[in-house]
């Protein structure tokens, strides 16, 4: 039987801390064509997102209900994975995938089949020995997966069918339920974008237009909120030497700022990049700072100290950016509208 961590109303949580202003650089981003493309690694029907883990680079596409496994010695993809269809539900589109130590995962976001029977949020597990799916649980509000070396957490978020914002821990054996983590009720048009990421010991999810949680996952205690200046879209923790988000803080423009963990204060944002067609950001952290995608096809390198752009390159003319990861010595960049997977090298010195 699932349990739920005793954790108060979102309107109890821990008061967002006064922090010093926040300077936000307006240095112009310098753009060059020279690429630095070292492979483009064919993917069908719009890849859009990747992760790296078990010797390989994991690869979703949107809308073709496969997984892709690419072996990065060789740039080729070595397994195909399909991904169940789920009563007649062929083209559902997917985006993010995590891989850890307890497995593959894909979270599934459910819609209405061609059957017109409504199907709903899954957690899927693929087996990286096997390259099989593991289990399908389904999970209402289910957004994301995150796996960490002390268990498996999913992130729940109203706007995907749940009543309540939530983390539940997953049983990476059967994939059931084994706690809840409840961060209250939602706004009712919220414009920022959930993600959940792990780092610094802690679970970090976005759960308001300018609030982001900090919460023990021992305790499922919430120890701290971070205000953002903006709405925020994407959350990194994981690798790197702070907590990074976009916040997007115009109709047409996002930014990437900095969180200390050491002070749960925002205290440094960078130049403005501008959004592609779908309004999207991603980032990712790598040895040599914070890489953006941004623009259809644009990739630049921010130095996490200063937040200031190093370098910038374009990559590809996409109408649609994917989700960013860096593994193996190399940038991998998912391009949704050329149905590839792009290996870059390291920008920067």
């Amino acid at each position: 039987m699932s349990q739920s961590a005793a954790t108060p109303s979102i309107f109890a949580l821990p008061s967002a801390r006064t922090c010093p202003p926040v300077p936000q650089h307006v240095d112009t981003i310098p753009t060059t064509s020279s690429s630095g493309i070292e492979a483009t690694i064919p993917v069908d029907f719009g890849a859009a997102g990747s992760a790296i883990g078990d010797g390989s680079v994991w690869v979703t596409a949107h809308r073709s209900g496969k997984v892709f496994r690419v072996d990065p010695t060789t740039n080729e993809v070595v397994a195909s994975i399909s991904v169940p269809r789920f009563r007649g539900l062929e083209n559902e589109p997917m985006s993010p995938v995590t891989v850890g130590p307890h497995g593959v995962w894909v979270p599934l976001i459910g819609g209405i089949g061609q059957s017109s029977v409504a199907v709903p949020n899954q957690v899927l597990r693929i087996d990286p020995a096997t390259n099989g799916a593991a289990f399908d649980v389904a999970l209402s509000g289910l957004y994301l997966v995150i796996d960490t070396p002390d268990g498996v957490w999913a992130g729940i978020d109203p706007s995907q069918g749940s009543t309540r914002l939530a983390l539940v821990q997953i049983d990476p054996v059967s994939g059931k339920s084994l706690r809840t983590i409840d961060l209250g009720a939602a706004a009712a048009s919220p414009s920022y974008s959930p993600s959940l990421d792990f780092g610094f010991g802690s679970l970090w999810a976005i759960i308001a237009d300018d609030k982001l949680a900090r919460i023990d996952p021992a305790s499922g205690r919430v120890i701290a909120t971070v205000k953002t200046p903006y709405p925020a879209e994407q959350l990194v923790a994981t690798s790197g030497p702070d907590v990074f988000i976009v916040e997007n803080i115009g109709a047409s423009d996002s930014a990437v700022a900095r969180v200390n963990p050491a002070t749960n204060c925002v205290d440094g944002m960078s130049a403005s990049f501008p959004d592609d067609a779908e309004n999207a950001v991603s980032i990712t952290n790598g040895p040599q700072g914070v890489y953006v995608a941004y623009s259809a096809g644009k990739l630049a390198l921010i130095d996490p100290a200063t937040m200031q752009v190093r370098v910038a390159v374009s990559l590809d003319d996409q109408d649609y950016l994917a989700l960013l990861s860096f593994g193996f010595g190399s940038v991998w960049f998912p391009t949704f509208g050329n149905n590839s997977l792009l290996r870059v090298k390291p920008l920067g010195p």
